[in-house]
């Protein structure tokens, strides 16, 4: 449970103290370590099309957390919240010097070659987070004292 996790996590912190945490935003309808595309806003809803994934535990686990469901939660816990904005913009750069992330991600590889071309990859960052993936945050206990 996402919810109890964080409230859980919260309490583990001293007052303004921090979690760093990296996960895929799920708001985009992909889902990397599966390599498949997810049902639009409904990802569990993915395993109708294909009842294969009901059998990783991994697939059983994600919490298909986006923007949106982090700030809610963050709110209700006093937290702070701060998203990295460069993570878009690395992972693709990632697809030059990580051949074994190439190989899993080379479906990406045209877009990349298509930003690269453009010079469009070197404000990728400028792209709204809710509307990237991966995401990296930071997560502060607020000293309300």
């Amino acid at each position: 449970d996402l919810e109890q996790s964080f409230s859980a996590m919260k309490r583990c912190l001293k007052p303004n103290g921090l979690m760093v945490h990296n996960t895929v935003n799920y708001f985009i309808p992909y889902e990397p370590h599966f390599k498949t595309i997810l049902f639009p806003f409904f990802p569990k809803l993915t395993e109708f099309f294909k009842p294969t994934l009901k059998k990783f535990s991994l697939w059983n686990g994600l919490n298909f957390i986006t923007t949106s469901r982090l700030k809610r939660i963050c709110q209700a816990n006093n937290l702070g919240l701060e998203f990295k904005k460069d993570r878009l913009q690395k992972t693709f750069l990632r697809l030059d010097n990580d051949p074994e992330f190439a190989e899993r991600q080379k479906h990406f590889i045209p877009i990349y070659k298509i930003l690269k071309l453009t010079r469009l990859i070197k404000i990728i960052d400028k792209i709204p987070i809710a509307l990237t993936t991966p995401l990296t945050f930071t997560i502060r206990k607020i000293d309300i004292n």
